[in-house]
């Protein structure tokens, strides 16, 4: 796998009718290749996807600039349950869960989120019987230093989510 390694291009050595010297142009290959390849540090230009049924974690996020994540929920029960995400910086200690939407008893729909790694936001849209809201808030200890996200629900109510989780490294 070629490295991530960008030493060799700073503006300091990249000066106005400068020539390229033969190592910068060995770098500019190499960074190519190490972001196509995934390569550690390498900015990402593909996204990932993932999909579990609740609650379900996302790992592995902290190369990326943020995610949508569909989910599709039922509420069996009689009473409110509620949709909720949950970030955790080392991938075993979740914080706060943070609040997407609030499920009445009986019904079922889709939910379609954003979350920001960079600003900490999340917005979206969430659809249920009986209506829809829409989602912006800020979740509770998101931060470009993310590892990884749980959806979880409350109650007996059941949810599955679909992540795409976009390119890019987040903003600092």
């Amino acid at each position: 796998m070629a490295s991530f390694d960008l030493s060799l291009l700073s503006d300091a050595l990249l000066a106005h009718k400068k020539p390229f010297t033969l190592q910068q142009a060995r770098a500019i290959r190499d960074i190519a290749i190490a972001i196509a390849e995934g390569a550690p540090g390498a900015t990402r230009v593909a996204a990932r996807m993932a999909a579990g049924a609740a609650p379900f974690t996302a790992t592995d996020v902290d190369d990326y600039g943020g995610l949508v994540a569909d989910i599709a929920f039922y509420n069996s029960t009689g009473t409110d349950q509620q949709l909720l995400v949950a970030v955790s910086d080392d991938t075993t200690t979740f914080g706060a869960t943070t609040l997407i939407g609030l499920v009445p008893g009986s019904a079922s729909g889709m939910a379609r989120v954003f979350l920001d790694f960079a600003s900490g936001q999340m917005i979206g849209v969430v659809h249920r019987t009986g209506g829809h809201s829409l989602v912006n808030v800020a979740v509770t200890g998101l931060t470009s230093d993310a590892r990884s996200i749980r959806f979880t629900v409350s109650g007996a109510m059941t949810a599955s989510a679909l992540v795409h989780l976009n390119g890019g490294a987040a903003a600092s």
